[in-house]
């Protein structure tokens, strides 16, 4: 997690890879449990599984949710999504928050991509390029790229933990 607790934190996950943010959602809990009055940021989690029977940690994942550990929740299910979950893939959770990612980059947050690489990973990136930095944020190709790789991924704001 970032070093100071008030960085916004934005977790997106795939399958298997919600479980780095099960470790992350613990020590945030102890971090709160123990300093109360500290002032934490945004920890949102974008969650994505092909049906409820792989929503792996989910009753862990809502009472998160439920505590205020997660700020903002987004599971979607390939198929077969509960009333309260989306159908789709992951970032189609993602878009209409576009402008809103922009805004939390600028306060410094982080962003965590754990599951596939040539799906998840690879659309994942493609949306906060795309989607955030040059929709939401203005800026051209380049710079949006520049971005990406200088502000992000070298400042490690964007880490990744992906395979297939």
């Amino acid at each position: 997690l970032p070093a100071s607790r008030a960085a916004p934190v934005i977790g997106i996950a795939g399958g298997t890879g919600i479980a780095p943010f099960m470790a992350f959602l613990a020590e945030r809990e102890e971090l709160r449990r123990r300093d109360p009055q500290d002032k934490y940021g945004p920890f949102e989690l974008y969650y994505g599984v092909r049906d409820p029977t792989e929503f792996a940690y989910g009753d862990e994942i809502l009472q998160a949710r439920d505590s205020g550990t997660l700020t903002h929740l987004s599971v979607t299910f390939g198929e077969k999504a509960p009333s309260w979950a989306q159908t789709g893939l992951v970032t189609d959770g993602l878009k209409a928050r576009a402008s809103y990612f922009w805004d939390l980059l600028e306060q410094g947050a982080s962003i965590y991509v754990c599951g596939g690489a040539s799906g998840l990973g690879a659309g994942v990136s493609r949306f906060f390029k795309q989607d955030v930095l040059r929709g939401a944020g203005g800026l051209s190709e380049h710079d949006a790229e520049t971005y990406f790789n200088t502000r992000l991924i070298a400042a490690n704001r964007y880490l990744e933990d992906l395979s297939d």
